[in-house]
């Protein structure tokens, strides 16, 4: 059974600027491929090396993406429970007769 690391808030915040960057120059190598390969096509020239390159920069640029949404799912998740948290600590929650100001 694997585990997601315990970060903190802005260990979170600092991976999720750290992928952002990563997915920007993925897109960027991505969009500078498909414009080299549609070059060398035009030029008759066989891209079937540089159409296996694209795959791997594109199938990288999926694996950052993913990274991205699940540390944005991960700083989601740890938002709302400190807000719970808040709400069930506050000053009119009364666990043993259902909640609410008594």
């Amino acid at each position: 059974m694997s585990r997601r690391p315990t970060l903190s808030h802005p260990e979170l915040l600092h991976q999720l600027d750290d992928i952002n960057r990563k997915i920007k120059d993925g897109e960027r190598l991505v969009a500078g491929w498909i414009a080299l390969i549609g070059e060398r096509q035009a030029e008759g020239s066989d891209v079937t090396v540089a159409h296996d390159m694209l795959h791997s920069f594109k199938t990288k640029l999926e694996a950052h993406r993913a990274d991205r949404d699940l540390i944005q799912q991960m700083i989601v998740e740890r938002a709302l429970g400190r807000a719970r948290r808040r709400d069930i600590s506050g000053p009119f929650y009364a666990p043993d007769k259902g909640g609410g100001e008594q």
